[in-house]
């Protein structure tokens, strides 16, 4: 009777031991989403020179890093009001349908391999639609609201077809106060930049 006391006594122990592992390994892994959750800014401190190196050959016209500032503003704003279409598939879709002509187009110009996106600027030069290349895929997708890295984001200055953000969520009512004023003065540099590049041509 006894041994079976202790055996019962062992195994009413056991998973007390068990749950205090699950839990470390819960709190660890928690630490570690933090740390991925206050990464640094991949840009920080970088020259353009520098910013140029990360970048793939086709990546131009990188914008500059005052304008690359602009844009992942702008692309902050415009995902929380829902003026945004994230990935290649996406963005070609409303290139091809016609939906884009008052959209601006930002390409991320570090991603490998490159043929995944390479067919973008070709078609946004057809449909008369300003891009512009910016350093880091990871930089732009944490502005538009994802925590994956994006390679292509197409913003629009009217929300086609998606329903509308709701007023009381976090940053909405700043951000559609802001957007108009953000698209206009980031447009009109990308518009710039993109006709001073192909002119050079």
């Amino acid at each position: 009777k006894k041994e079976k006391k202790e055996k019962k006594e062992k195994k009413e122990k056991t998973p007390d031991k068990k749950r205090e592992r699950d839990d470390a390994d819960d709190n660890s892994s928690k630490k570690k989403k933090a740390r991925t959750e206050e990464e640094v800014d991949p840009l920080e401190g970088l020259s353009y020179a520098d910013m140029q190196l990360r970048c793939c050959e086709i990546a131009k016209p990188l914008a500059q890093p005052d304008l690359q500032r602009d844009v992942f503003t702008l692309v902050t704003h415009a995902s929380r009001i829902k003026h945004v279409r994230r990935g290649v598939k996406e963005v070609v879709k409303c290139l091809r349908k016609g939906n884009a002509k008052d959209g601006v187009i930002v390409l991320a110009g570090d991603i490998s391999p490159v043929d995944v996106l390479s067919h973008v600027p070709a078609l946004a030069e057809e449909k008369n639609v300003p891009y512009t290349y910016v350093a880091s895929k990871a930089r732009l997708g944490r502005a538009a609201g994802t925590k994956r890295p994006t390679s292509c984001i197409l913003v629009l200055k009217e929300r086609a077809g998606s329903a509308a953000p709701k007023q009381d969520a976090d940053g909405v009512k700043e951000a559609s106060a802001a957007f108009p004023k953000a698209f206009e003065k980031t447009s009109a540099a990308v518009k710039k930049e993109l006709h001073a590049f192909l002119s050079s041509l």
